[in-house]
């Protein structure tokens, strides 16, 4: 055998170098290929399943849902909710639209009917309902107004909004998830304007967070001379009842120049109360717990608001909303009040 180091290799015997340059260039595609391969997997999980993850903590909490072409059609309504506000409900032309306006009634089908009251002298069948009327909604609405409250729940390194209610002196009720965050000791923190500025207030009573049940009472130390008022319950609710809610939702009071200064330390600014109308659509028991689905627009930050029927009282406490994502529908659900009773007699606290 020659071992003459010119000899020629066998064919089936590449030189080292071109092994070489073979290795790198698969070396090379396989790197190329992973490369793809995780841009592929990135564009998926942008497109698609970070926006699937989004929706289900939206349809499972309640941020708000909806589409940015709703917003400027919203800031505009908030004009209106504000001016019901301060205004006379009961005098709205054409339907009524406060939640206590008066119900719309059947036209007269029998005008000489002994039993319907002929108009006073002077008075004609649309003139406004008289001052008595009219005196008596505008005093519910002040007393829902003074009786609702901003909550603030600061933890390590944020803050929870949310809504709540004097249900007597000095014991707010809300959601267990608006304070959750403070579970550890944070500060929590109550205003509107009836009260002026920040109150501090302490956890008296919460719901275990392993139920559907999310409630939390919190007690603040308000002077009696400036008690706030308290909103009464009732336990009677039905399919087609006009409701409203009362809150402050993040998608408009984020946006009210109140809470910018509020959160820049004017402790004594204090957001807009923001007021929905709707129906209630369906009431569906869940076990011993009434689920009031409606049509009065709640989100982020309206979690712990009452839901008040068109007597002033409270039927249940705004909690949660569902998202469709395939027709991009949103319910509004309240827990309703016979379940928030209950809860309230196991934390043995006593409403007058």
């Amino acid at each position: 055998m020659s071992t003459d180091p010119k000899a020629t290799p066998p064919d089936n015997q590449a030189p080292p170098a071109e092994v070489r340059a073979k290795k790198r260039s698969c070396l090379i595609g396989l790197l190329l290929g992973l490369l793809m391969a995780a841009l592929f997997l990135g564009l998926i999980y942008y497109f698609f399943y970070s926006r699937y993850l989004y929706r289900s903590e939206v349809a499972q909490i309640n941020p708000g849902s909806l589409q940015t072409a709703n917003i400027d059609a919203l800031k505009s309504e908030v004009d209106r909710y504000r001016g019901l506000l301060s205004g006379n409900v009961c005098a709205v032309p054409a339907e009524p639209r406060g939640p206590f306006a008066a119900p719309l009634t059947e036209p007269d089908q029998d005008t000489a009917s002994p039993d319907k009251a002929a108009p006073a002298e002077g008075a004609s069948a649309g003139s406004p309902p008289d001052d008595k009327r009219t005196e008596n909604s505008d005093s519910l609405l002040d007393d829902i107004e003074k009786a609702t409250v901003l909550v603030l729940a600061l933890g390590d390194e944020a803050i929870s909004m949310g809504t709540g209610f004097f249900i007597g002196p000095n014991l707010i009720l809300t959601n267990r998830h608006v304070i959750e965050i403070a579970k550890a000791g944070g500060p929590i923190m109550v205003t509107n304007k009836s009260l002026g500025h920040i109150e501090k207030a302490e956890l008296v009573s919460v719901t275990r967070p392993d139920t559907i049940r999310d409630y939390a009472v919190l007690k603040t130390n308000i002077s009696p001379s400036n008690q706030p008022k308290t909103l009464k319950f009732s336990r009677e609710a039905k399919r087609a009842d006009r409701v409203s809610a009362w809150g402050y939702p993040g998608l408009l009071t984020k946006g009210d120049p109140k809470m910018d200064a509020l959160m820049e330390g004017d402790f004594n600014s204090v957001p807009e109360l923001v007021y929905a109308e709707g129906v209630i659509s369906v009431i569906q028991e869940h076990g011993s717990l009434p689920l009031i689905n409606h049509t009065a627009e709640i989100s982020q930050g309206n979690s712990g608001g009452p839901l008040i029927n068109q007597d002033g009282q409270v039927i249940g406490i705004n909690t949660l909303i569902r998202v469709d994502d395939e027709s991009n529908r949103q319910v509004n659900i309240a827990f309703g009040v016979r379940d928030v009773i209950q809860f309230l007699t196991e934390s043995s606290i006593r409403l007058e």
